[in-house]
């Protein structure tokens, strides 16, 4: 086994606030590292959340340098996906719009990472409930251990 280095971490995570009897999440400013605006408007909160924690987690390091984003889900965009079940029930099947469902799909996360980047390299991303972020880190555990140097593993989940 070759010896693996974290050498940044990002989150986003829920946090009480004495305010308040529930938990929020601390989000950051997101049209400083999202800067289209339209891509950011179309995008749920928990993509959002995802994509800013991938590229803070990216930034000092060249797109052609990263090679791979490994990213996991125990559910995927279960808000996404539920909004989309709903326009499909309430459309008849008829007009719907593409992008609940574009949104709701598990990989959308490390798709959009690489598309806002321009990173042509390995993408997965791991859907197996309770064990998904184990299987992307073992999947980028081997990734390094094939010879690979930057490699992005995170794991996303909501709870609606």
């Amino acid at each position: 086994m070759c010896p693996v280095y974290i050498n940044r971490i990002a989150s986003i995570h829920a946090e009480s606030n004495n305010e308040k009897p529930y938990f929020s999440a601390q989000e950051p400013d997101y049209k400083e590292m999202i800067t289209n605006a339209n891509l950011r408007r179309r995008m749920s909160r928990m993509i959002k959340m995802g994509v800013a924690c991938g590229l803070e987690c990216l930034k000092d390091i060249s797109p052609e340098k990263v090679d791979a984003i490994i990213t996991a889900t125990g559910l995927g965009c279960l808000a996404d996906t539920e909004k989309f079940m709903n326009a499909l029930i309430d459309n008849r099947e008829q007009m719907l719009n593409p992008t609940a469902f574009i949104q709701s799909t598990f990989n959308t996360v490390g798709a959009q990472i690489a598309l806002l980047l321009k990173i042509h390299a390995y993408n997965v991303t791991y859907v197996h409930r309770g064990l998904s972020f184990e299987s992307a880190l073992i999947d980028g555990i081997m990734s390094i251990a094939e010879g690979k140097q930057h490699v992005l593993a995170g794991a996303m989940d909501e709870i609606t």
